[in-house]
């Protein structure tokens, strides 16, 4: 295993061991849905294919499912697209379009303030159809419905792959 995942693991379950139980935007035992614009920056890409792919923006849904006072199950969709350069496009004719679907989970370690992780699979669209297993780790602000979130992302099947880093701006319904 990378170092820097062992690390960012080992790192992620001392904060979780040393922080109290705050409570979370989901009660235990309830739904929430929530509604998000995304925007990602590719980056660490071993394809020279991905290396064209500069930016990219999506819409997601996550459900989330209240487990504790400060943990939720989540399970997230959307879709994503990674615009082509102009040289690119005109050699393959199109952005890189992906669909994830992930589980995993989002604890609040202070009030307002969570971590989350999630693991899955994302469905590629271009020049060639591909699925790949993802997996992404982040940090965010939630308040009222309203939620904030900084993620990294890894996606990688088919031998290549690349990583993201992004901003994902969404608002909370609870059903």
């Amino acid at each position: 295993m990378n170092p820097i995942k062992i690390f960012s693991l080992a790192l992620f379950a001392l904060v979780l061991s040393l922080t109290k139980s705050y409570a979370q935007s989901v009660p235990k035992n309830s739904f929430k849905l929530d509604v998000g614009a995304e925007t990602m920056l590719p980056f660490n890409r071993s394809n020279l294919a991905y290396k064209e792919y500069k930016f990219g923006a999506g819409a997601s849904a996550r459900l989330n499912y209240g487990i504790s006072n400060s943990t939720a199950l989540t399970l997230t969709s959307g879709y994503y697209n990674f615009f082509d350069t102009k040289d690119f496009k005109n050699l393959y004719g199109t952005d890189f379009k992906v669909i994830p679907v992930k589980v995993g989970f989002k604890t609040f370690v202070l009030p307002h303030i969570y971590v989350n992780a999630e693991a899955g699979v994302a469905f590629t669209k271009t020049y060639e159809n591909n699925i790949k297993a993802i997996y992404s780790g982040g940090i965010g602000w939630a308040s009222g419905g309203l939620d904030i979130g900084a993620k990294f992302e890894n996606y990688s099947g088919q031998n290549s792959g690349f990583n993201t880093v992004g901003l994902r701006v969404a608002y909370g319904f609870k059903l």
